[in-house]
């Protein structure tokens, strides 16, 4: 260590300045404003900014300028004063050359020519009176334009001009008016050049405000406060306060008195309750109302003297002022809460990079610069104070203060100590062991009393050393040699931190003397951020924050040693910089940090963030190296590239107005604005503008837009957004913004979007390209049928007969395949019947014989069975019926029926014990396996297997069914053609053919298509044929149907009925085959009367003519087929008693359900068993018979309607009804009901008789009877008068009835009755107590 001693040389004093500036904005002409002499400023009700110039009308979105009657535009505009038309979609604008109505939206200026009424020079203000006039005001006077005559220029009208009149004390004290105001009351305040004078509403009169200086005052503008007092500015006599309800009058800022003067005011804005911005030709200043301070409001661009004009606070509460020559200057509400300051002319501030700061415990603050030196701030003046030494050359690094000692770091210039008392400055030079350090570079600095022992650590670019105040020396670190120590810090346990910039981290444990070196390792999250940290901060909490160049911040944890890096809201989840410089908290806990690209506030809870740019009034967006530091009062101070910042962060609010937006559409070089915007046909391409109306941050805006409701917002950072052919129709366009601190607009803007159809694809143009097509198509059709019609006719010709003749071979071949078919069943039939008839014995022969023509019956049924099984499901008539089944004893009975001696069937399966129970038409499984075994037992020498198994493909379970023979393989190339219909492999005739026509297996393909599988022909097969089908397993749920062997299927209980006394019961048998009419009525005619027809239509002649007791029909007859005889049946009252049997060759469960939803009583497939047959006729008639006994023989049982029809119940009810109505009439008789029910008494007693078994007068009997038998059990009437209630002659004879009808005299119903009503009501309970 070197130490030099120098005295200390004293700094030029000069006089003190102000140092620090208010951060702003300027826009002038290079922006696009129009001209930099702003006089006017508004905003109006959409948000913008509207600014009048010398040349011209600018209006300011957040983004650019839009200009209005310059120069450029042949109309040039002096502008003085705008006004907002009522309508918000005009301005009025007072110029120098006269008063002009724009439009905003076309951007036309109308101007009004008030020449007539006097009045030709310059227009210097606007304003209107509370019942909507505008008061316009000129050098030439002041003129009224009548409210609701300005909506257009050209229909104004004007209502008064007021002017100077000099022999009348209350007309105007001036006509040339430079100030207008209408105050809360309606009363009109004008300033003249000779004076200020207040209209009265009320009365109508002028009344001239007497300030009592007894000058004439040339008044340059009026306001009004929230209190309701007048504040006028004034040319030369400054500023005056007016009381409207007592007239006091107050002078303030006078040159003509007091040490405070403004001059030439052209503007007065009422900041807050307590302060008045003060536009002046001297400068803009801020007057404090409660202690009459004045302050100068030095911006921080432009010059402090410049003339101020005019100034807006916006809806956001910036600040725009106006000026003369440099444009307009806008302070937002931020950066008005944020000091800067910079080097300017004069100061004692000089150095633009700001590296540190200290405090001196005297409310003054050290300023080290890299560039400047060191200097102090007094910081209840906000100005900089002179210092005892200043080296401008200084380039400082770290700052810190022990005592009286201000030591000072230099980059080159080794370690300064200044004695703050006495000025004198000991210098310390860096050596490395017993070597000067040549570069005498000391980066940082800090200071630990631990254990009363006073220590400074100073860290340097080849390591660290410790100086020790009681032996005035320093001791290098070992530890740290060679290494360029960046900052040091020592936190609450005791823990020394040393940064070593690219090298990591350095941990000190003075207690234990333990050292730790942490490092970044990428693959290690708990790992410190980065090895180039640049400062070390402790919060409030005592949490450890470290900051880095290049990889954000980490926080250490004192529990687990390890870093963390906080959350942010972000898509990346990264801070918007990653080279932080420096970071301080405030009282919530809130970090604040500084980059290279603003300052960064961020909230470690939640991960919200803000970021503040130059915009919000940062000195830029660069800041310096561990330049940071915060004051006692909680106020921070950061230090950059071109100044430094000081603010208190609780009063940095963020931006909560929702941004305004405004949009519009662009085309043809032309723009449209509106709610609904209509774009032509011929336009391709358009785009839509849109304005952020919010100034805090406008680069920082978001724009969110998106078509419809129902779909996603889109982001862009761009102002507007093009579209290129869309597709005709309606939309809906919205749009929102999103301001820099994350407010959106309260309310979308919307445009109703029309893109018309072009001219080409419009409906009349679309008809005609129909018609052109048609009428060109129609021409070549004719052409071409011109050219090719002869040979088409010849080609269509051969084609037909060529199909005539392949159809007629296929109908040939298959007729004769049938007649072969069919001929060896039939001739089995026909030659043993001939034996039988002529035998006329009955013998073991004759049963053979008889056995043979049953087997080739089956023979012939089995084939006309599949004959229609194939019709079915080739023409889609058949439908699958998918039960819960095991389909392992399906395919036992189905082999069972093949079993020979001559032929070995096998049947294999993995789990045949187990079986294989899934939902599968049984039906349709019997007719594969059938038709399969069927067609192996024609081809095998002598052995056929089966198998049966499961396996699982693309993750579902299918059963492979495989019926092999020993037989002749099938040619590979025929393997598919032998699904084909009608298809044989060995056709022909001869030795060679093998029974059967070829629908066999073209069936087995259909129904296993239908099942949602295939069948196919193993080729790989060796040892003869083998055919696979594949059928998807679809596992049951619940019971599984037990399958029943085919042929034994199980029957109803067959009643044979008893031979009715007296007359047969009639048949009615219905059927176009004359041959199987003949052999049904052959085999019925023994037991019953026999009635026969071949079709519907003469079914119903017979109906009419004969007493029909039973119908059996078939269904397929011409005319009239079954389904149409039942139907015309079950209508008819007469006869819709009838029971009806259909009888037909289809089997299918939805012919079955057809009929019996018609009303059918039974149904009955061909081929049928004659026994069978007539055992379901002798059911039906027995049941109805036993029902009708069964009702006769009790009094107190009433008629089962479940087995009659809808129309025989309403009959037979009508039938009770009118006995009912005639019981007590002893006249009542037969013809009276057939009267009654509109009915022939024959057609009655044939009804009655079918419907009940009883002739009608039998049921009229006892109809009475069983009424008897009810009113005899009410228990209110006596035998005796029950008699005659119910219609009979006598007592006894009413007696003798009621005895032969149920076989019990009326007394004794009665007497049964109640003793089973006191039996039950008598019976003990269970559970009565016993005895011993």
């Amino acid at each position: 260590m070197v130490i030099a001693c120098a005295a200390a040389a004293w700094a030029q004093s000069g006089s003190r300045a102000a140092a620090s500036v208010i951060p702003c904005r300027v826009y002038d002409v290079r922006d696009g404003l129009s001209e930099n002499s702003v006089r006017c400023i508004i905003q109006d009700r959409k948000g913008y900014i509207w600014l009048g110039t010398k040349d011209g009308l600018s209006r300011y979105n957040g983004k650019e300028f839009k200009v209005y009657g310059n120069s450029s535009d042949m109309r040039q505009l002096n502008v003085e004063f705008i006004a907002e038309h009522p309508d918000g979609d005009k301005l009025w604008i007072a110029s120098r050359y006269s008063l002009e109505l724009l439009d905003v939206a076309t951007g036309q200026l109308t101007g009004l020519d008030l020449s007539g009424h006097g009045i030709t020079k310059s227009f210097r203000t606007l304003c209107y009176d509370s019942d909507g006039n505008l008061w316009a005001g000129s050098n030439d006077g002041l003129a009224v334009i009548e409210a609701g005559t300005w909506n257009d220029a050209s229909e104004y009208r004007v209502k008064v001009v007021y002017r100077n009149d000099p022999e009348d004390p209350h007309s105007l004290p001036s006509s040339n008016v430079g100030a207008l105001l209408c105050d809360r009351c309606g009363d009109m305040w004008i300033g003249t050049e000779n004076g200020l004078t207040r209209y009265s509403r009320s009365s109508g009169k002028f009344t001239q405000v007497n300030t009592g200086s007894g000058r004439k005052e040339h008044f340059l503008c009026i306001r009004e406060d929230e209190n309701g007092m007048i504040w006028a500015g004034t040319w030369d006599d400054g500023m005056y306060s007016i009381n409207p309800k007592d007239g006091s009058v107050h002078n303030y800022l006078s040159p003509h008195g007091g040490k405070d003067a403004v001059p030439l005011i052209r503007w007065i804005w009422h900041n807050d309750r307590s302060t008045i911005i003060i536009c002046s030709n001297s400068g803009l200043f801020e007057y404090d109302r409660n202690n009459g301070r004045l302050r100068r409001m030095n911006l921080s661009a432009g010059l402090p003297n410049d003339s101020f004009y005019s100034c807006l606070k916006d809806h956001e509460g910036g600040l725009w002022v106006g000026t003369y020559f440099n444009g307009v200057f806008y302070i937002s509400p931020k950066a008005a809460k944020i000091e800067l300051y910079r080097p300017s002319p004069g100061s004692l501030f000089s150095g633009t990079a700001v590296s540190e700061f200290c405090g001196d415990g005297k409310d003054r603050l050290w300023v080290g610069t890299e560039n400047g030196g060191l200097s102090l701030l007094d910081r209840d003046s906000g100005e900089f104070v002179p210092i005892k030494w200043h080296d401008s050359n200084d380039n400082i690094h770290a700052l810190t203060r022990i005592g009286d000692d201000l030591w000072v770091a230099t980059f080159s210039s080794g370690l300064k100590r200044i004695n703050l008392r006495s000025g004198r400055v000991r210098i310390y030079y860096m050596t490395r062991g017993n070597v000067p350090d040549s570069e005498n570079a000391v980066y940082s600095l800090s200071h630990s009393n631990k254990d009363g022992h006073s220590r400074l650590y100073v860290g340097t670019k080849r390591g660290c050393s410790v100086y020790d105040y009681a032996t005035d020396t320093m001791t290098p670190i070992p530890q740290l040699d060679g290494q360029m120590i960046y900052d040091i810090f020592e936190d609450y346990t005791g823990k020394m931190w040393f940064s070593c910039h690219g090298y990591g981290l350095y941990s000190h444990d003075m207690y234990t003397g333990s050292w730790k070196l942490y490092r970044h390792d990428p693959e290690d999250a708990g790992s410190v951020c980065s090895d180039r940290i640049i400062d070390i901060y402790s919060d409030a909490g005592g949490q450890l924050w470290f900051c880095s160049e290049g990889n954000g911040i980490c926080r250490y944890d004192y529990g687990t040693d390890t870093f963390s890096v906080p959350h942010v809201n972000t898509p990346d989840g990264k801070l918007p910089s990653n080279i932080i410089f420096g970071i301080l908290d405030d009282s919530e806990g809130r970090l604040w940090m500084s980059s290279n690209a603003g300052i960064i506030r961020l909230d470690p809870k939640t991960g919200d963030y803000r970021l503040y740019t130059h915009e919000d009034g940062l000195q830029s967006n660069q800041f310096n190296f561990k330049s940071c530091f915060k004051t006692d009062d909680g106020k921070f101070w950061f230090g950059g590239v071109n100044g430094f910042n000081a603010f208190f962060p609780q009063e940095i609010l963020d931006n909560g107005v929702a941004p305004r937006v405004t949009a519009s559409v662009k085309f043809d070089g032309r723009t449209f604005q509106g709610n609904a915007v209509t774009v032509p046909s011929g336009v391709g391409n358009f785009s839509i503008s849109f304005d952020c109306l919010s100034y805090v941050s406008p680069e920082k805006t978001v724009f969110e837009y998106r078509f419809d409701k129902d779909s996603e917002w889109i982001k862009t950072g761009q102002s507007s957004v093009s579209f290129a052919d869309m597709k005709p129709g309606k939309y809906t366009f919205l749009l929102r913004a999103v301001n820099s601190d994350g407010y959106a607009s309260e309310r979308d803007c919307s445009i109703a979007l029309t893109i018309m159809e072009p001219w080409y694809r419009s409906s009349l143009a679309i008809c005609l390209y129909i018609l052109f097509v048609a009428a060109v198509a129609a021409l070549g059709i004719c052409l071409y049928i011109r050219l090719r019609g002869k040979e088409e006719r010849r080609r269509i010709e051969e084609m037909k007969l060529r199909g005539e003749q392949e159809s007629y071979n296929a109908k040939i071949q298959f007729f004769t395949q049938i007649a072969h078919e069919i001929k060896t069943p039939v001739t089995l039939i026909k030659a043993p019947l001939e034996i039988v008839l002529e035998h006329h014995t009955w013998d073991s022969e004759t049963e053979e014989n008889l056995s043979i023509i049953e087997a080739n019956t089956a023979r012939l049924t089995e084939l006309t069975n599949q004959l229609l099984d194939f019709k079915k499901i080739s023409n889609e008539g058949y439908l699958l019926h998918l039960t819960p089944v095991n389909i392992v004893p399906v395919v036992e009975e189905v082999l069972r029926r093949f079993r020979t001696p001559a032929i070995e069937i096998s049947f294999t399966s993995p789990d045949k014990g187990k079986g294989y129970v899934g939902m599968f038409d049984p039906d349709a499984v019997s007719k594969i396996l059938s038709n399969l075994v069927e067609n192996a037992v024609k081809y095998t020498k002598d052995r056929i297997e089966v198998e049966l198994h499961d396996e699982m493909r693309d993750g579902n379970d299918i059963l492979v069914l495989s019926v092999s023979n020993n037989g002749p393989a099938i040619p590979k190339e025929e393997a598919e053609k032998i699904f084909d219909t009608f298809y044989q492999v060995d056709g022909g005739t001869g030795k060679n053919r093998k029974p059967g026509f070829g629908i066999g297996l073209s069936l087995v393909s259909l129904l296993a298509e239908k099942s949602g599988g295939r069948v196919y022909v193993d080729t790989d097969y060796a040892d003869g044929c083998r055919f696979c089908v594949e059928l998807p397993w679809k596992k049951a749920e619940g019971q599984v149907m037990e399958t029943v062997p085919a042929g034994d299927e199980a029957s109803t209980e067959k009643q044979v009925a008893e031979e009715p006394a007296g007359e047969k019961v009639t048949l009615l048998i219905v059927e176009d085959n004359t041959d199987i009419l003949s052999f049904i009525a052959e085999q019925l005619k023994s037991s019953y009367r026999v009635l026969k027809a071949t079709d519907g239509q003469k079914a119903m002649a017979k109906i009419e003519r004969h007493n029909v007791d039973v119908i059996i029909s078939d269904i397929a007859m011409p005319n009239m087929d079954g389904f149409e005889l039942l139907r015309a049946v079950r209508e008819n009252p007469m006869t819709s008693h009838i029971p009806f049997i259909l009888l037909s060759a289809e089997s299918s469960v939805e012919s079955k359900i057809r009929g019996l939803d018609c009303g059918a009583d039974a149904y009955i497939e061909k081929p049928f068993s004659p026994s069978h047959f007539k055992a379901v006729i002798d059911s039906i008639i027995n049941n109805r018979k036993v029902l009708m006994e069964k009702f006769a023989s009790s009094p107190d049982e009433s008629l089962n309607f479940s087995k009659y029809g809808t129309l025989d119940i309403e009959w037979l009810s009508k039938v009770d009804s009118i006995i009912g109505a005639n019981l007590s009439s002893i006249d009542f008789s037969v013809q009276q009901l057939a009267d009654g029910m509109f009915v022939s008494r024959s057609n009655l007693q044939r009804k009655m008789k079918s419907l009940t078994g009883m002739a009608p007068n039998e049921y009229i009997k006892l109809f009475r009877l069983k009424k008897a038998a009810g009113l005899l059990l009410s228990d209110n009437y006596r035998v005796n008068e029950v008699c005659y209630m119910c219609g009979f002659n006598t007592p006894s004879y009413f007696t003798s009835c009621f005895f032969k009808q149920f076989g019990i005299l009326p007394k004794e119903f009665v007497a049964l009755h109640k003793a089973e009503n006191e039996d039950s009501q008598s019976s003990p309970t269970a559970g009565g107590s016993g005895s011993e």
